[in-house]
């Protein structure tokens, strides 16, 4: 396949601002591709002065006239897509989804909430939208695709199939009968088939009652990749690498790769001239796991600065500065080609910016962590350096000569000790507050 194709990945824990630098480049591109995670991201773009979240279409859908793709390792809930392609119709951004994509039922919601009640001190802090399950359902081959959604019997088959309905079911029940659930939302009754009893559950709320709005869009989604010769396409991904199946900081991570690598085992694209990460300014993560740059000194600052509080389920973010280690180990990790750091706008005003260059274990002698797991972490304290801030406001900068020479600097050495170049900075909300060098 013939053509320019870039992806653009999340640097760190998540939110990093993904949304606004996928809706700028977008711009230039033919066909958007979301290529993983769930409804559990949230992307957000500002459109004169108008807020955006989005949950599963391509954060392109807010630019008229584009191709946005949703492909098969992406995991929908029914009823945030059906909201979401009302957007995109009203916009008229053109939506393909892939027939493949697994379903996240209410099954999926109610065991992803009861988990995390049942964990104790080992509470991950998902988002309760039933992405974990999905996943695991998808790893077991089994469970409800987009294409099951088409009829209720199809939807039936797909519940039977390799005992999908009775073990979620006797999970549910399990949890129940530790006292953590005090009603059953799902509802039971028999219906016949072939002269054999199986059970039923009231599909309102499953998706089948939307056949009518999806079907329209469902095909295969990496055929009309490899069909579009000469096109540029742009993939968008969910989370961060921090927070990737197997390269983030296990157990305190999602239920999916979120890394660039997924985007040819499902999509068939494994050339990419551009991979480019986006790094907040500083750092935040939301739920539980290793945060070792987190300060409880300036965190509710930087919180209320930045509105730190989660697209998907408003939770306050913990906050603290860059954390250079990290990012030096997603950019490995994520194939990353260039940097877009967001959020600068948010540090104006402070005399002394903490940038965290190295790691110690408590004698103050720099060391590298043997792995980026919790127990990989575990001990590790930040070095720092200090770099002079700036007061200047610098929303109305677009170019990097624009940027004041403070900026400039913290920039600079941050691609330095990254040997990454940064590319971008995003200077405030909008799709245009970009500096772009």
């Amino acid at each position: 396949m013939k053509g320019k194709t870039m992806a653009v990945v999340g640097a760190q824990w998540g939110d990093e601002g993904k949304g606004k630098i996928v809706d700028a480049l977008a711009a230039d591109a033919d066909i958007i591709a979301r290529y993983g995670g769930g409804a559990n991201a949230g992307h957000t773009i500002w459109v004169d002065g108008k807020k955006t979240v989005l949950h599963l279409l391509p954060s392109s859908i807010l630019r008229p006239g584009k191709t946005n793709v949703v492909g098969p390792y992406v995991v929908v809930d029914p009823e945030v897509l059906v909201a979401e392609l009302a957007i995109a119709r009203k916009i008229g951004a053109t939506v393909i989804l892939d027939p493949r994509c697994q379903v996240v039922t209410p099954l999926h919601r109610q065991i992803d909430v009861l988990r995390e009640l049942t964990n104790g001190t080992g509470v991950i802090g998902t988002t309760g939208k039933g992405i974990g399950p999905a996943y695991e359902d998808l790893a077991a081959r089994r469970g409800p695709k987009l294409r099951d959604l088409l009829s209720t019997r199809r939807m039936f088959r797909a519940l039977r199939d390799r005992h999908f309905l009775e073990e979620r079911m006797l999970l549910i029940r399990t949890y129940a009968a530790q006292g953590k659930d005090e009603t059953d939302p799902i509802r039971w009754r028999l219906f016949a088939e072939n002269g054999r009893d199986w059970p039923e559950l009231e599909l309102s709320g499953w998706g089948v009652q939307h056949a009518e709005t999806i079907a329209p869009h469902l095909k295969d989604a990496a055929g009309l990749i490899d069909a579009a010769d000469g096109k540029t396409l742009l993939f968008e991904g969910a989370q961060g690498i921090m927070l990737g199946m197997v390269a983030g900081t296990q157990p305190y991570v999602t239920a999916s790769l979120t890394g660039p690598g997924a985007i040819g085992e499902t999509l068939g694209v494994h050339r990419l001239d551009r991979v480019i990460g986006v790094a907040k300014a500083y750092v935040t993560r939301v739920g539980g796991g290793p945060f070792p740059t987190e300060t409880p000194e300036k965190g509710d600052w930087l919180r209320e600065r930045g509105a730190e509080y989660g697209a998907t389920t408003g939770r306050p973010r913990r906050c603290g500065w860059l954390d250079l280690v990290a990012l030096r180990y997603a950019c490995r990790m994520g194939g990353i080609t260039e940097l877009v750091i967001t959020k600068l706008d948010v540090l104006r005003g402070l005399a002394e910016i903490p940038l965290c260059r190295a790691y110690h274990r408590g004698d103050g002698a720099p060391c590298v962590p043997e792995g980026f797991d919790a127990e990989g972490l575990d001990g590790f304290q930040p070095i720092y350096e200090t770099l002079p801030g700036w007061s200047e406001d610098i929303s109305g900068c677009r170019s990097w000569d624009d940027l004041p020479e403070n900026v400039r600097t913290f920039l600079n050495l941050v691609s330095l000790q990254l040997g990454v170049p940064v590319t971008g900075a995003s200077v405030g909300p909008e799709r245009e507050q970009i500096a772009w060098r």
